[in-house]
């Protein structure tokens, strides 16, 4: 990292990236930490200390009604 924000986001998780590597924030409702995401991972993946589980408005086929 050069001192750039780097976050994926994915729709089972969101993980920025840390300098211990991406590092699991997010994660979707649903979503198993260790079944449906490190062991698929081909790569070591952190846990963050604090993690939420995704608003499960976010994966509804329906407007989210957002607004200005």
């Amino acid at each position: 990292m050069q001192g750039q924000l780097i976050t994926f986001v994915t729709e089972r998780c969101v993980m920025p990236l840390l300098p211990v590597g991406p590092t699991f924030a997010d994660v979707a409702p649903g979503v198993d930490l260790q079944r449906d995401l490190q062991e698929q991972a081909t790569t070591p993946l952190h846990v963050a200390g604090v993690r939420r589980v995704m608003d499960v408005a976010l994966f509804r086929d329906a407007p989210m009604g957002l607004a200005l």
